[in-house]
């Protein structure tokens, strides 16, 4: 009996893995540049998207560290 490998589905778990870190990382830029105006108050809605998105990145390098 031969060993079978599938290859393509490890690299497509890593890939989402990489994809998710490079939002987390898209998204604290996001929140260091547009979270706060001049006056160095918080500006809630570009907070709120930015978490959003780091909490989605995160889960999706989660989830291809998990799978891959």
């Amino acid at each position: 009996m031969i060993a079978v490998r599938d290859d393509d589905a490890v690299v497509a778990w890593t890939v989402l893995m990489g994809l998710g870190l490079v939002l987390v990382i898209v998204a604290s830029l996001g929140a260091a540049l547009r979270g706060w105006d001049t006056a160095h108050h918080p500006r809630r809605p570009a907070l709120t998207r930015a978490a959003a998105a780091a909490a989605l990145g995160l889960g999706l390098f989660v989830l291809g560290l998990w799978r891959a």
